[in-house]
């Protein structure tokens, strides 16, 4: 819903991994009052003991270039710019966690899409 949302699912699930988008629309962006973007969440996430570690592999459709720099010199192990192309996503996901769980048996994710 908003930065303040994902600061919070962060901190109760203790993700692997996290695909960060850096650009929100406005309604979103503003949510309480703070203009969320992607940088700032990734400024959050990395003071906080449970997700200062976690790999980021951030998404953009805006300023590819520009984005770019900024997000790998804050750490990022990964940047896309949108269309993202599945396939390699999917690799740096596997090159950054490893192999994922067979969990298309138990109705979750298939990584497949």
């Amino acid at each position: 819903m908003d930065g303040s949302t994902a600061v919070s699912c962060v901190r109760r699930e203790k993700p692997d991994l996290i695909v960060l988008d850096i650009n929100f629309p406005p309604d979103v962006a503003h949510g309480g009052g703070i203009p969320w973007d992607g940088f700032l969440i990734l400024d959050w996430l990395r003071r906080m003991d449970e997700a200062r570690n976690t790999p980021i592999i951030f998404i953009t459709g805006g300023e590819d270039a520009k984005f770019r720099e900024r997000a790998m010199s804050m750490g990022a192990v990964a940047f896309f710019h949108k269309p993202v192309d599945q396939e390699e996503l999917l690799h740096v996901i596997h090159d950054t966690v490893g192999d994922p769980p067979n969990r298309s048996a138990q109705g979750g994710l298939d990584p497949g899409i």
